[in-house]
C-alpha cells in the first residue's frame, strides 16, 4: 500500500495536469472595430473577455487582439455606438481576424432656441412692461381724505420718580400738577379736534343736501 503522501502528489499532478491544458487554450484573438458604416476604424474601442476578465483598446486602425479562447464572451463597447456582445467561435481561434461593426447610438436631445441680446432699449422696454400692477383700493361712500385729521403727536411727560419719599415732596407734588395740566391740555386738545372733524363733516354733507334740493 503506497504511503499516503505519494496520493497526495498524485493528485496534485493530476489538477496541474487538468489546469494547463485548459489555460493552454487561450490564444490571441485578433480583429478590428468598425462604425456604422463597416469602413471607418474606431479608435478608444474597448474589448472585454467577460470569461477572463481582460480588457483590451482599439488602436487607431481599428485593431485589438485579446486573449480568448472558444466560447468566451467579448463585449466590444465605444462612446456613441452601441454595444456588441460576440460569442468566440473556432474560426476566430485558428486565426481568422475578426471585423466587428458598431452601430451608432441614437441620442434624442432637447431643441434650443438661439436668441441675440437684447438692446438697452430693449431691456428698457421689457422692464417697464412687467411693472407690478397697481390694485384699485375700495374706499366707503362719503369718504374724503381731505378731512381725515392725522393722529396727535404725542406729548412726552417727564419721568416720575417711583420713591415714596419723593412722591410726597413738594417736587413730586410739582411733577403730579404738571402731569394733570399736561392731560387737560391733551384732552382739550382732542376735544377741539374731535369738534372741527364733526364741523368740516357737517360743511361737506351740506353740499349734497343742497344738490338734491336744488334737482
Amino acid at each position: 500500500m503506497p504511503p499516503p503522501a505519494s496520493i497526495y502528489t498524485s493528485l496534485t499532478l493530476l489538477l496541474l495536469l487538468y489546469v494547463f491544458p485548459a489555460r493552454a487554450q487561450r490564444v490571441q484573438v485578433h480583429g478590428v472595430v468598425l462604425g456604422s458604416d463597416g469602413k471607418t476604424p474606431l479608435l478608444g474601442a474597448g474589448i472585454t473577455n467577460i470569461n477572463a476578465n481582460t480588457v483590451t483598446i482599439t488602436d487607431a486602425a481599428g485593431r485589438f487582439s485579446v486573449p480568448a479562447q472558444p466560447l468566451d464572451s467579448l463585449l466590444v463597447r465605444a462612446v456613441g455606438f452601441k454595444p456588441v456582445l460576440y460569442l468566440v467561435d473556432e474560426q476566430a481561434v485558428s486565426g481568422k481576424p475578426l471585423i466587428l461593426i458598431l452601430q451608432e447610438d441614437s441620442v434624442l436631445l432637447q431643441e434650443v432656441q438661439v436668441r441675440s441680446m437684447p438692446s438697452e432699449e430693449e431691456m428698457r422696454r421689457i422692464l417697464h412692461s412687467k411693472a407690478p400692477e397697481k390694485r384699485a383700493l375700495v374706499q366707503r361712500p362719503g369718504y374724503n381724505p381731505a378731512l381725515e385729521p392725522p393722529p396727535p403727536p404725542e406729548e412726552s411727560l417727564p419721568n416720575m420718580v417711583l420713591n415714596p419719599a419723593s412722591y410726597f415732596s413738594r417736587e413730586g407734588m410739582q411733577r403730579r400738577q404738571l402731569k394733570k395740566h399736561l392731560e387737560a391740555g391733551a384732552e382739550k386738545q382732542r376735544q377741539a379736534e374731535a369738534e372741527r372733524i364733526k364741523a368740516e363733516e357737517a360743511r361737506y354733507n351740506s353740499f349734497f343736501k343742497d344738490s338734491t334740493s336744488n334737482q
